[in-house]
């Protein structure tokens, strides 16, 4: 469940930009610059399970599976993979975090 020292990134893009890196690269900007607030503790995502391009993202952010739940969406009740990372001082809790490729 977000709240303000918890936050829950998305992206949603059309089928054209999927697999140019803009998911990553934006999702990466604003965590960071988020992150140097100094007030988020963590970031999450969820994405549906059969969702491999979102689950990619989620991946080369530096976040690590949670669970397998179900949402409540406006489409109705959908599953949904939920993944999670740390923030430590001002920057998300990931080693490549700064040089992240986000060409792919």
């Amino acid at each position: 469940q977000p709240s303000s020292d918890h936050l829950e990134v998305g992206w949603r893009f059309k089928q054209p930009a999927w697999g140019q890196g803009f998911a990553t690269e934006a999702a990466h900007a604003v965590m960071a610059a988020l992150a140097q607030q100094g007030t988020v503790r963590y970031f999450s995502a969820l994405a549906d399970p059969n969702n491999s391009g979102s689950i990619a993202v989620m991946k080369k952010l530096g976040m690590q599976f949670m669970c397998q739940q179900q949402v409540q969406d406006p489409l109705g009740v959908q599953q949904a993979v939920v993944y999670q990372m740390a923030v430590r001082g001002d920057q998300p809790q990931h080693d490549n975090f700064s040089s992240l490729d986000t060409t792919t």
